[in-house]
């Protein structure tokens, strides 16, 4: 397995990642070394949320409130999943950005943030239906060629945006090639 150290060489450093926008949104991969779970979210039913309902990181589009798009990652995190990333994780750095592809001219910045309060316990808060734990080995072993690529883990399909961004994190992590 991976060291830390090695990860946080394949990533872009916090303080680097360029000025935020509207068009720019950040995502929390908040992770435990101990299991190699990652941190998932179900996102609430809401008409106006066109991702209402499925799986993904925590995290949401920049706001003028937000000095940086780390402030964004934290915001977000703490609103949809009580978690104060500042204080329970230690933020190694960004994978390259994505972009959904229902709105190619959003960059999203992944913020790979691991926890160490392990003692933390992640909460849905109201944009969000389900916290959960999931071991990047299971869901890398969970791959399905439907909905252009996907994980089918324990009866949770994770595609999309999300789905990319965490194949990256699982070359980053080597556990793919």
């Amino acid at each position: 397995m991976l060291a830390v150290s090695s990860l946080r060489r394949k990533l872009t450093p916090v303080c680097e990642v360029g000025e935020a926008s509207r068009e720019s949104a950040a995502v929390s991969v908040v992770w435990r070394l101990s299991d190699l779970s990652v941190l998932l979210v179900k996102r609430a039913e809401a008409d106006e949320d066109p991702w209402a309902g499925q799986i993904a990181l925590p995290g949401g589009l920049w706001e003028p409130c937000d000095a940086s798009l780390a402030d964004t990652a934290a915001r977000e995190a703490l609103e949809e999943v009580q978690l104060d990333i500042r204080r329970s994780c230690w933020l190694l750095g960004w994978l390259e950005p994505e972009s959904p592809r229902n709105k190619p001219e959003l960059k999203v910045y992944p913020l790979v943030c691991l926890l160490e309060d392990e003692q933390a316990e992640p909460k849905p808060g109201t944009e969000v239906s389900e916290v959960f734990w999931a071991p990047m080995p299971e869901l890398v072993s969970s791959w399905s060629s439907e909905l252009g690529g996907c994980f089918k883990w324990r009866g949770k399909v994770v595609w999309g945006l999300t789905y990319r961004i965490l194949l990256k994190f699982a070359r980053a992590l080597e556990l793919l090639s």
